[in-house]
């Protein structure tokens, strides 16, 4: 669903989700590309007004988008080994790889496999024997 008056914004609708999204044409080599603002209803139609905004502005100033986030991704405090669980295992790997590499119907076949698999052994540390 697109908005008019916000070009790019979006709101994209999926089995188990829906996402605002951004889609643009990258100031580097002018490719279409999109970016995940949120989702909805976390994110209500205001706020998604707002992160677009912002990253409208640094889209016009040259940032690409993509990169950013994939350095901001890079940059994030990850728990210690201790206190990481397999859930926890699962989701950054569901949104650090397979979501961004990966087509749509895949990313979403891959998360209902783990989630029907991981159910028993979710809150065991990442680091456990099995």
């Amino acid at each position: 669903m697109t908005f008019e008056g916000f070009a790019g914004l979006r709101l994209q609708a999926s089995t188990s989700r829906k996402s605002w999204t951004y889609r643009y044409r990258s100031p580097v080599d002018s490719r279409m590309r999109q970016v995940k603002l949120g989702e909805w209803p976390a994110m209500s139609f205001a706020a998604a007004i707002d992160a677009w905004e912002q990253s409208r502005v640094k889209r016009d100033t040259g940032a690409e988008l993509f990169t950013l986030r994939r350095q901001q991704g890079q940059e994030a405090t990850r728990p210690s080994a201790g206190d990481y669980t397999l859930r926890q295992l699962r989701r950054d790997y569901l949104q650090g790889h397979v979501e961004v590499n990966r087509k749509t119907k895949r990313a979403v076949e891959v998360a209902r496999l783990f989630k029907a698999m991981l159910g028993p052994v979710a809150n065991m540390h990442a680091t456990a024997q099995i």
